[in-house]
């Protein structure tokens, strides 16, 4: 008998060092990346226990590393089987959590994360996956109050910084997110693409300050192959297409999910029609929409089969009701995950697929890494490459894309005789603008202007816009400045360190599309931004027949200008550099 009993123990103590090494060597693999072999041994420990509490813990662990590597649906299995045997179990919650995130189910990430923070309230890894979810539903408010207490326990939690930060600058509160993103990158500048979000911030409210030691961190961290800065953020500090490239592959290797599942479709099928997919999350009142609507209308539906896939779903959106006539079948895929987008569109068995979106906010990059279509295209969304191996071509034109450019672009070029930009001829030319006074402009003198996004202008192109207005006496410059107070405080600032009466620097309000075309009218002289030129902005200026002053650089967006000014026939617009585009704005406000 007593034999007996020191056998069982011997047996369960062999069990328990077993189940502990097979756990301990999990983690550790785990930890450092290895996550199938991690997965593996964490199967072993759940064969050396039939203890629930046990089983529970090792069951989110496992579910944590099949969520590391996308397999979503076993890792959620996994969780709702360990919080079966185990409700408060966080080594299950917080896989759950990200699992749900991933999902795109945003609410009920929302709704299981106020469950499990009952037993847990400060754990951090919910309270981050909260945030996340409800910034993706465009909560803002109640995600800045979520990351906030994070840092009520811990003030310097990088993560919590990073999505405080984010929020604040969603807000446009851009002064408290530079203090939150400079807080975190003084804990840890190497946090991924931090640096980034604070270029975008500093650059919004015209803070110029200690810029150049920023974007040499960048530089620096891009040519170290660092995820530090979105291709997005980055168009309005960088004319390298080069250093873009590098940018967009380091962006697309760390954010789009690796296609494990993709498949070759193989030719585009014979058929009558070319079935044509378009897939954006702006069909909506949006720049994009602006200029694409008549193109969609207009395609030749005895070649063509066009269809729209709208990551958002605006019904009561008047761009989005003209967008759901313009296409012969609309899809609403919102909240719809990346898998089911794909097995949506594969049903419908397109030819082409376009990316209107490439790296701007509401893309679903995962869609063309995993493949929808035999040939996949990046067009008119983001000025630049998007780096990554799914997008086979993008749409441009001889002068955006120069042969010599080429070879920086991961896509193939699809080169169009005049302008890649599309117009819509619908749109209506603005009747009876306001006058000079209504707008808060001066009766008389030269009005340059800009209304191109804040984070566009760099302190070299404020500084020869200033030496521009000191030249043209009278002249003032009439720009858009955002809604911050602390934006218009800085650019007067600057002004007024260049010698410039504040006065002469006149800030326009956002308005409605048709409002803000008809003002237009009474400015004389479009300045265009560099590295970053006006798209939308500058085909708006010139429908309503104000010039637009541009520079040509190297890449997609410093040469966007150029573009449209080519297309035009008005080459004499386009300066080479900014000696000549300074000279050349001061002869047109002399010459007119």
């Amino acid at each position: 008998m007593e034999n007996d009993k020191r056998k069982v123990f011997q047996q369960s103590l062999e069990r328990q060092i077993e189940l502990d090494l097979r756990y301990r060597c999990g983690l550790e693999l785990q930890q450092h990346g290895r996550t199938r072999e991690a997965v593996s041994f964490y199967d072993d420990a759940l064969a050396c226990t039939s203890d629930p509490l046990i089983i529970a813990y090792l069951l989110g662990y496992r579910a944590q590393a099949l969520c590391s590597i996308g397999f979503l649906d076993e890792s959620l299995q996994n969780s709702e089987h360990a919080l079966r045997l185990d409700p408060s179990q966080i080594s299950a919650q917080c896989p759950m959590a990200y699992a749900l995130l991933m999902q795109r189910r945003f609410k009920d990430c929302i709704r299981f994360c106020d469950e499990a923070l009952i037993h847990h309230p400060e754990r951090p890894e919910l309270l981050h996956n909260r945030t996340a979810a409800l910034d993706s539903l465009m909560r803002y408010e109640e995600a800045l109050t979520t990351a906030e207490r994070i840092l009520q326990v811990d003030c310097n939690n990088v993560r919590a910084l990073r999505n405080s930060g984010l929020m604040l600058h969603r807000l446009g509160r851009c002064a408290e997110a530079v203090d939150r993103y400079e807080h975190a990158a003084s804990i840890d500048p190497d946090d991924p693409w931090l640096l980034g979000m604070l270029l975008t911030v500093r650059l919004r409210p015209f803070d110029w300050n200690g810029l150049d030691g920023l974007l040499h961190m960048i530089a620096a961290s891009i040519d170290d192959e660092k995820p530090v800065v979105e291709p997005l953020n980055y168009l309005p500090a960088c004319d390298d297409p080069q250093q873009q490239l590098r940018a967009a592959k380091i962006y697309a290797t760390a954010r789009v999910a690796a296609a494990r599942e993709q498949r070759d479709l193989g030719h585009a099928q014979s058929r009558e029609r070319i079935r044509v997919g378009y897939f954006s999350s702006d069909f909506r009142t949006h720049p994009v929409m602006e200029l694409l609507a008549e193109v969609l209308e207009l395609h030749d539906r005895d070649q063509f089969e066009i269809h729209g896939f709208s990551f958002v779903d605006d019904p009561d959106d008047p761009a989005q009701t003209r967008a759901r006539c313009a296409f012969d079948h609309f899809h609403n895929v919102e909240g719809m995950l990346t898998e089911d987008v794909i097995l949506l569109a594969r049903r419908v068995g397109l030819d082409i697929a376009v990316d209107l979106n490439g790296h701007t906010q509401g893309a679903r990059t995962d869609v063309f890494s995993i493949r929808v279509a035999p040939v996949q295209i990046n067009f008119l969304g983001f000025p630049g490459t998007t780096g990554t191996q799914g997008i086979d071509y993008i749409i441009a034109d001889p002068v955006v894309i120069p042969p010599e450019l080429r070879d920086w672009y991961s896509e193939k070029v699809i080169s169009v005789p005049a302008s890649f930009q599309p117009n819509d001829r619908t749109r209506i030319r603005p009747h009876q603008p306001l006058s000079r006074t209504d707008y808060g402009l001066p009766e008389d003198g030269f009005i340059f202007c800009c209304f191109n996004s804040p984070e566009k202008l760099l302190l070299s192109v404020f500084d020869r816009w200033a030496r521009i207005l000191g030249a043209v006496d009278g002249s003032v410059l009439w720009i858009y400045g955002g809604s911050e107070e602390q934006a218009r405080r800085n650019l007067l600032s600057e002004a007024k360190y260049r010698g410039l009466d504040v006065s002469r620097i006149v800030f326009a309000e956002y308005l409605p599309l048709q409002s803000h075309l008809a003002r237009y009218c009474r400015a004389d002289l479009f300045l265009d931004t560099y590295p970053f030129n006006a798209g939308a902005t500058a085909s708006g200026s010139l429908w309503c027949g104000l010039p637009v002053l541009t520079v040509s650089g190297k890449t997609f967006a410093s040469r966007y200008g150029a573009s449209l000014l080519t297309a035009l026939g008005l080459p004499e617009l386009i300066a080479p550099d900014f000696d000549a585009y300074q000279t050349m704005a001061i002869d047109r406000a002399f010459t007119g």
